[in-house]
């Protein structure tokens, strides 16, 4: 073999290796988010809150959701009134507080990661033209994975007295805490979950986002019982841009469940 035939061989041969290693590196990593429900966090906390969980299909149902898919059509409204259209594909991992988020521009293709607050991109340099990349993701698991969320005893939670009238319905708020000082913050307060006072469901979870100076609220709508997963997630995704008390909400993103199944 030539010395030029054996370079080329070479590098070949490398380069395969350094492909096959990312790809493991990324399946390992898929395979360690996607984990069931520790023992710890069976224990529903609150009456209101197996409420919201039953609402949703069921504590029983939702403890076998390790991976979640979704193939969506997104919108962004952009603030000269016109609106973008794309495509992308959701992996939601409900039990280990994780999204990835994937898809296809004209500068290339692009993944993201958010994993228990931690925002990462994998691939690529795509930016969201209406809001932060990080705000995006947090409010697409927020919205999908509330069972999960209730049993999550990093926080605490503080339901209402009284439900609040909002947009047509009656809500009662409830509202998520840090054992965190500095995450109660002024500069970063706590989210509220709003559950419907008629079906118990939590389809509206309020938040500012951390290191941005904004606050959303984010909407699920029309809620079906996905595939093989026996729970209800939302067929629609709405995320809004609100002042500091959740009012003057401006849409900036709908997003549209093409598919959805549980892995």
């Amino acid at each position: 073999m030539s010395k030029k035939y054996f370079v080329k061989y070479l590098c070949t041969f490398l380069m395969l290796l350094i492909i096959t290693g990312c790809r493991k590196e990324y399946e390992n990593n898929v395979n360690v988010l996607a984990i069931e429900p520790q023992a710890n966090m069976i224990s529903v906390p609150d009456v209101y809150a197996e409420r919201s969980i039953d609402a949703a299909w069921g504590l029983e149902n939702w403890g076998r959701i390790k991976q979640l898919e979704f193939d969506c059509l997104v919108t962004y409204y952009q603030s000269d009134v016109s609106f973008y259209l794309t495509e992308q594909h959701y992996d939601i991992y409900p039990w280990s507080n994780s999204i990835q988020i994937s898809g296809s521009e004209p500068q290339g293709d692009y993944t993201w990661q958010l994993h228990n607050g931690q925002f990462d991109i994998l691939k690529g340099n795509y930016k969201i033209p209406t809001l932060a990349n990080k705000c995006f993701a947090d409010a697409v698991l927020s919205i999908i994975s509330v069972p999960a969320s209730f049993l999550d005893n990093s926080v605490y939670f503080t339901r209402g007295s009284a439900p609040i009238y909002l947009r047509g319905q009656l809500f009662y708020p409830i509202i998520r805490q840090s054992e965190n000082i500095e995450e109660n913050s002024v500069l970063m307060p706590n989210t509220v979950f709003y559950q419907d006072e008629n079906n118990s469901l939590v389809d509206m979870i309020w938040f500012a986002c951390q290191n941005e100076d904004s606050f959303f609220m984010v909407r699920g709508y029309d809620y079906i019982k996905i595939k093989n997963g026996e729970v209800l997630i939302p067929s629609r995704i709405e995320i809004f841009k609100t002042d500091d008390k959740g009012l003057s909400q401006i849409k900036l993103v709908k997003i549209d469940v093409n598919s959805a199944k549980n892995i």
